[in-house]
């Protein structure tokens, strides 16, 4: 299941007959592959979105009525508990969990997934997120009725939502181009957090926190020998599990770590395997990935970001603000330019999402997972200071209307300050670390895997709750490589992780330079001939650079010049807004902030079109 539409009416009023607003009524579906199921039982209608039509994820028996969406595994804990080894759940053995263990299921599942439970006796709906989840549902409780969809666009045109902005949730996006918690851009619509249980009923709601990112602190480490069997043996085991139910697989491959990893690790035919990458002709992450696939004897297919990719772009931009919610910037259009190209071949792809970004050290200049004012608000000794500087800095940027700022600034900036008051005393990277993991890496890659979900479904085993457990327990987590040092031999100690299962597993592959400059290989020489080769690599690599630029994106703001002055043309502006931003615009000065005016200008399409 990749969409879903749920209404309850709690009412009793039978408000839930009217035509609820199915997916296919929607334009922004029409390319898609999809088979539509509608139906209504007391009180309630629901329409969910599958690929084939033997792939149900729905269930409904006489206590209940269960919905799965995402993909949902057992773990280590309960393959610990019953004896049997972690593998792919489906919604009938979803049925039986509950039976057995009732809330309490959600400690024996992983994967990226939301069940959203009907009850018949008494009447209630639960709804459970896995721990770490990218994949959000949104809903809305409002006047009886209870709205639960992955696509807000159908919340809102169903006649039970005002529309009505939150004007903390705009201002939130401002600071830190991510709406934090459960904050959504509309007030009566709230995105469903990672880690929670949320119980409806005709009296009330309830939400509980049965996990946090903080159960993932650790002092005391594993010695480097053990935590690179234990990494190894737990990255393997979740690349054979989150692949163990496709024959034919998409994998993403980079000039990178990642995707070289999970490749070694693979144990599929390589006839059933299409390597893929994305950027322009001659790119490093084009060429790189051919020389892998080469090596290892499988089919790789480029998908180039160059005159087609041009033309179409307002088109595909559109797409990936729609999807995402408009919560992704608009320049995300190659996700749904790539894989509408590729999921013929296979509606699954495994990925290195994440991998990098739990295993790098945590520095300031995380860009787009933390941004200047949060690193400033997390790490600086004097917070209100710095609380002072942001307004200021906020306020000049004449985006939103000032009353707006000054009556919500305040409540915005203590979600930061929560994180100090509650971490500080564990040592003062601790904020730092636990809003990272929390928002920042969740927020970028959330955007990302919205847009993904109508084209194929996203599996990561580097994001995985059994694998983070032991990560965290180890040396080669970012935490413990030098937090805001930029010692490069810290920075290189999460990579040897890579080098020793690549070595492991496809040692030839070690042997191929990597986007960075030097190889895998060239990691695990002897000290100090390690750091030659490393030094000699990455000078190599910063004169490709200087040379050529980005050569994967074209970074000069042509691709999106078009789409930006479309979306102008339009859409009207919300009252919220300062006109004075259309100036920014016109005159271009939004290139020296690209970044937050591509969220903003995506927030505009997305706003304009309700």
């Amino acid at each position: 299941m990749f969409d879903l539409y749920y209404l309850k009416d709690f009412s009793g009023k039978n408000r839930h007959k009217k035509d609820i607003s199915l997916f296919s009524k929607y334009s922004l579906y029409d390319h898609i592959k999809k088979v539509e199921h509608c139906g209504k039982s007391d009180h309630s209608s629901f329409c969910f979105l599958e690929r084939n039509k033997d792939e149900y994820n729905h269930l409904k028996t006489n206590k209940r009525q269960i919905f799965l969406y995402g993909s949902v595994f057992t773990n280590n804990a309960h393959a610990l508990e019953t004896g049997i080894s972690p593998h792919k759940v489906n919604v009938n053995e979803l049925d039986g969990h509950l039976d057995q263990f009732g809330d309490r299921i959600v400690h024996y599942l992983k994967g990226s997934f939301i069940l959203v439970i009907e009850n018949f006796e008494p009447s209630t709906i639960v709804i459970l997120s896995d721990c770490l989840n990218v994949l959000p549902l949104y809903y809305s409780f409002k006047d009886d009725v209870l709205q639960i969809s992955s696509n807000t666009r159908l919340i809102l045109d169903s006649g039970f939502c005002s529309g009505k902005l939150d004007e903390r949730a705009l201002l939130e996006q401002l600071i830190f181009d991510y709406m934090p918690k459960d904050h959504y851009f509309y007030s009566d619509i709230h995105k469903v957090e990672n880690g929670m249980k949320y119980t409806f009923s005709s009296t009330k709601e309830e939400a509980s926190r049965y996990w946090s990112i903080d159960e993932l602190y650790e002092t005391r480490l594993l010695k480097k020998k053990e935590s690179l069997d234990l990494l190894t043996k737990q990255l393997k085991s979740n690349v054979q599990l989150y692949t163990s139910d496709t024959k034919k697989l998409l994998v993403s491959l980079t000039g990178g770590f990642d995707g070289r990893t999970n490749i070694a690790m693979l144990e599929k035919d390589k006839n059933d395997l299409l390597a893929y990458s994305y950027g322009k002709p001659g790119s490093k992450q084009i060429e790189i990935p051919k020389m892998i696939s080469s090596q290892l004897k499988f089919d790789y297919q480029p998908i180039y970001l160059e005159k087609e990719f041009e033309e179409k772009y307002p088109v595909y931009s559109n797409r990936a603000v729609q999807f995402s919610n408009g919560t992704a910037p608009i320049h995300r259009a190659n996700y749904p330019f790539a894989y509408e190209r590729l999921n013929n071949y296979s509606s699954v792809i495994l990925t290195g999402l994440f991998g990098s970004e739990i295993l790098r050290p945590i520095h300031r200049g995380l860009g787009i997972f933390t941004n200047q004012y949060v690193e400033e608000l997390l790490l600086n000794d004097d917070f209100d200071k710095t609380k002072q500087m942001v307004f200021e800095k906020i306020s000049q940027k004449n985006i939103l209307n000032q009353s707006i700022i000054n009556n919500n600034f305040d409540g915005a900036i203590n979600i930061v300050k929560e994180y100090r008051d509650k971490y500080g005393s564990l040592g003062k990277q601790y904020p730092y670390f636990f809003f990272y993991l929390q928002e920042g890496i969740r927020k970028y890659f959330m955007q990302e895997i919205q847009i993904e979900r109508p084209y194929v479904t996203t599996r990561f085993p580097y994001y995985d709750l059994d694998l983070l457990k032991i990560i965290f327990q180890t040396p080669f987590a970012g935490i413990h490589n030098g937090f805001l040092k930029k010692s490069k031999i810290k920075r290189r100690k999460g990579q040897l992780l890579y080098a020793h299962i690549i070595k492991e597993f496809q040692e030839n592959i070690g042997e191929i330079v990597l986007d960075r400059g030097y190889k895998p290989n060239d990691l695990l020489k002897p000290f100090p001939i390690n750091y030659l080769f490393l030094a000699m690599g990455v000078f190599k690599a910063k004169k490709y650079i200087k040379k050529n630029g980005n050569d994967t994106f074209d970074d000069s703001g042509k691709w999106e010049k078009n789409t930006i002055g479309s979306i102008l043309e339009n859409n009207t502006l919300h009252s919220e807004f300062d006109n004075r931003i259309l100036e920014s615009f016109r005159t271009k000065r939004y290139l020296s902030d690209p970044l937050r005016y591509y969220h903003l200008i995506s927030m505009i399409n997305f706003l304009g079109e309700t």
